[in-house]
C-alpha cells in the first residue's frame, strides 16, 4: 500500500512538472508571436529600474559638480585670505619703510 502511494505521488509530481514545461513552452511561442501581450508587469519593473538608474546617474553627476564648486570656492577663499594677510603685512611694514627713507634722506 505504501509503495503504491509513493509511486502515485511520484507520478503526479512528474506530470505536474511536465505540465509546467508545456505551459512555459506555449508561453514562449505566444511571446514570440506577440511580445506586447505578455509580461507587462515585468516590462514595467524593467522600466522602473531604468528610470531609477538614470536618476542615480544624474544625482551622482550633480553631487560631483557640487563637490567641484565647493572645492573651487574653498580655494578662492584661501587665496583671498592669503591676499588679505599679505596686504596687512605690507601695511604693517609701510611705516618702517617710510622711517628708513626719511633717515636716509636726513643723513644723505
Amino acid at each position: 500500500m505504501r509503495g503504491l502511494l509513493l509511486v502515485l505521488f511520484v507520478m503526479t509530481a512528474l506530470l505536474g512538472e511536465e505540465a509546467n514545461k508545456t505551459k512555459s513552452y506555449f508561453r514562449l511561442l505566444m511571446e514570440r508571436h506577440n511580445p506586447y501581450l505578455f509580461d507587462k508587469k515585468e516590462r514595467l519593473e524593467l522600466r522602473k529600474a531604468q528610470i531609477a538608474a538614470q536618476t542615480q546617474k544624474i544625482q551622482a553627476q550633480l553631487e560631483y559638480k557640487k563637490a567641484l564648486e565647493v572645492a573651487k570656492i574653498e580655494k578662492e577663499k584661501l587665496l583671498q585670505a592669503k591676499k588679505i594677510d599679505l596686504e596687512r603685512q605690507k601695511i604693517a611694514i609701510t611705516p618702517q619703510i617710510e622711517e628708513t627713507k626719511t633717515k636716509k634722506s636726513i643723513f644723505f
